[in-house]
């Protein structure tokens, strides 16, 4: 006679809380529109990445719990500038949904247009430089969406740009531009993109995504200066 099967159950929590940290980490998370502003309509554009899986907080209270708190840590708010040349706001009041004001990492996907007159740009909104407008018009509105995460402890911004910069002159105008963002808080560091993807005159076929962008210029708070990405 064959011996009859034994099941038992396994008692998660008498594992330490540091490996259960580590399997939490690996389980499912999800991913979610977030609706970011009323009034500029699909101008700006939030999608939560690694947020909680709702079939992981089935499961015990103490489960449910010491999950979520492992996965928030890299829960990711990413909002993408849809605005255009000629479509920016001048209003600049904005709401955020609640369920991702708690979150603490930020990522801003953020376009801005060459410059044909990179020299003497102020960087002003009405400003004949194109580029110092598009970072000046970004720092008017980014500020009023940080001040709404209230947990906020990182923020990483990639500005996109249609075409590679041409020469060393038009080089450091941007980079002259994109450090006033430099000051924004909690910011970790930047990224310039060339990005084919941003070169619809339509800015709802944007693709901040495109598998053709590439990195060109870099900053991180810890280095403190703008580097050139080798190829």
């Amino acid at each position: 006679m064959t011996a009859p099967s034994r099941k038992g159950i396994f008692d998660f929590f008498r594992l330490p809380r540091e490996l259960r940290d580590l399997i939490y980490n690996e389980l499912d998370t999800t991913t979610a529109r977030v609706k970011v502003t009323r009034k500029w309509s699909t101008k700006l554009r939030g999608i939560a990445h690694d947020l909680p899986a709702p079939k992981m907080l089935q499961f015990s209270h103490r489960f449910s719990a010491e999950y979520r708190s492992i996965v928030q840590k890299k829960t990711t708010l990413v909002i993408e500038d849809h605005f255009g040349d000629f479509t920016r706001p001048e209003d600049i009041s904005l709401e955020l949904s609640r369920s991702v004001s708690a979150i603490q990492l930020v990522r801003l996907e953020l376009y801005a247009a060459h410059s044909r007159l990179p020299v003497d740009c102020r960087g002003e909104d009405m400003d004949c430089c194109i580029t110092g407008r598009d970072i000046a018009l970004h720092k008017r509105w980014i500020p009023v969406l940080l001040a709404r995460l209230s947990q906020l402890t990182s923020l990483t911004v990639d500005v996109h740009i249609p075409y590679q910069c041409g020469n060393a002159e038009m080089r450091s105008a941007l980079v002259k531009h994109v450090s006033a963002l430099t000051s924004l808080p909690g910011l970790e560091g930047i990224r310039v993109i060339v990005n084919p993807g941003v070169r619809y005159e339509d800015v709802a076929r944007w693709d901040y995504t495109c598998p053709d962008k590439q990195r060109v210029i870099t900053w991180e708070r810890k280095v403190g200066e703008f580097l050139d990405v080798e190829t």
